[in-house]
């Protein structure tokens, strides 16, 4: 595993942070909303 990022492998780590931030938002969101019907 290289430090370093290629340019060729950039948008597919920011695609994959941004949908591991979509994804813990999304729990978060159900979180949230199991909390207030509890």
């Amino acid at each position: 595993m290289r430090i370093c990022l290629a340019p060729s492998q950039a948008p597919e780590s920011v695609l994959q942070l941004g949908y591991g931030v979509r994804t813990f938002s999304s729990y978060q969101y159900m979180i949230i909303i199991s909390n207030m019907y509890l």
